[in-house]
């Protein structure tokens, strides 16, 4: 558990800290591959080689696949390529293997152990359903599980192959949401949405450290391209009842392969200030006032977890949110447009007061009242008081 980030020590201190504010922590586990470099020294001090790990993993424990010349996946849509083949270079672990099996099991169980409350399992497509269900039946104490799958179809792998462990983050979602606001076709978002996961096995999110360095732009949402309709777009995902949705904060970059800053010390720098503010390039977007809004909607909405009387015109998107017992508490209603919008209060939603969030204003609404939007931004009300 020694890294760029710091020492073990210092890790096990930040997830305590971190839980005793009522923090969960989630890692970012690696167990499809080891790193491309030739040699090196690791910042806890153990030499390495491109398929030796002394004390670790040697030789026998990687695949070497014998394809394309360098072992390295080219065919994407090949699963034994996809699962036996070296992901960019990067040695790809035997992990149909017994004793490669118990030690990854066991960095598992170590971070259990420090106070982890979940994993996001990386480059989980490249590793087959049934050796992470062995891995993680090894391991002890982790309470959650998610499978990172970067996938737009189902084509060489499935999600429910991986549902049966765990979470499955959900990439079409990102890819349609932002198609749909750039292209202002948001029914083919609302159809889409039939065949993702259920909704109780969905990680959703609009950007995140993939995402933000595809050099096709035209189906993704960053920060870095246009901060207002990312803004708006991770509101948009906290406010529909769908999945279990993640927010990205992370950091400024001019190049592809740019790393975060560093201290002279070669460990990540702070990305926080001495006063608490957000130190440059750091985005530290979970703090933005809307997103932060839009929280308190969704866990005000909790109860309220069918999407009713939803409409959609072009950059225009309006929803409600139905308890169990037929009432409407709340309803949101978007415009991604970059022109003002005038519409009206949609059919189907109960007249009366309703307060938004956004505005902190109370309004006086029936179906057919009008409404003005500024050009992109949203409303989300809830019953006044």
């Amino acid at each position: 558990l020694e890294s760029r980030g710091g020492t073990e020590a210092e890790f096990r201190k930040m997830v305590d800290r971190c839980r005793a504010a009522g923090v969960d922590v989630y890692a970012d586990v690696v167990i499809n591959h080891m790193q491309a470099q030739d040699a090196g020294v690791g910042f806890g001090g153990t030499p390495f080689g491109k398929r030796n790990h002394p004390g670790l993993f040697g030789p026998a424990d990687f695949h070497a696949c014998g394809r394309n010349g360098n072992n390295w996946i080219q065919n994407f849509y090949d699963r034994w390529e996809l699962q036996n083949c070296d992901l960019l270079g990067l040695p790809d672990l035997a992990t149909e293997s017994p004793s490669v099996q118990e030690k990854l099991a066991g960095y598992i169980t170590r971070l259990a152990e420090a106070g982890v409350a979940g994993v996001r399992m990386d480059a989980a497509k490249h590793v087959p359903g049934d050796d992470l269900a062995a891995i993680l039946r090894k391991s002890h104490g982790m309470r959650y599980v998610m499978h990172e799958l970067l996938i737009n179809d189902e084509r060489t792998v499935r999600f429910s192959e991986y549902e049966r462990t765990g979470d499955v983050m959900v990439f079409p979602y990102s890819f349609d949401l932002a198609s749909a606001i750039r292209n202002e076709k948001f029914g083919d978002f609302f159809r889409n949405l039939m065949g993702y996961p259920w909704s109780q096995n969905a990680v959703v999110f609009v950007d995140n450290h993939d995402l933000e360095r595809f050099r096709d732009r035209s189906n993704v949402l960053s920060v870095g391209d246009d901060g207002a309709l990312y803004r708006l777009a991770t509101v948009f995902m906290l406010a529909w009842p769908y999945g279990y949705p993640q927010i990205y904060s992370g950091y400024r970059f001019t190049s592809y392969d740019e790393g975060p800053p560093l201290l002279p010390s070669g460990h990540t720098a702070p990305a926080l200030n001495a006063d608490a503010s957000c130190r440059a390039p750091f985005t530290c977007f979970h703090r933005d006032p809307q997103v932060k809004v839009a929280l308190a909607f969704r866990n005000l909405a909790a109860g309220a977890f069918r999407a009713v009387h939803v409409g959609y015109d072009r950059s225009l998107v309006a929803f409600a949110r139905e308890s169990s017992d037929g009432t409407v508490p709340s309803w949101a209603i978007f415009h991604f447009g970059s022109r003002e919008a005038q519409t009206r209060v949609p059919e189907g939603i109960p007249g009366g007061r309703w307060r938004d969030l956004l505005s902190g204003k109370t309004f006086s609404l029936h179906p057919g009242t009008p409404l003005r939007l500024p050009a992109r931004s949203a409303h989300l009300f809830v019953r006044a008081e």
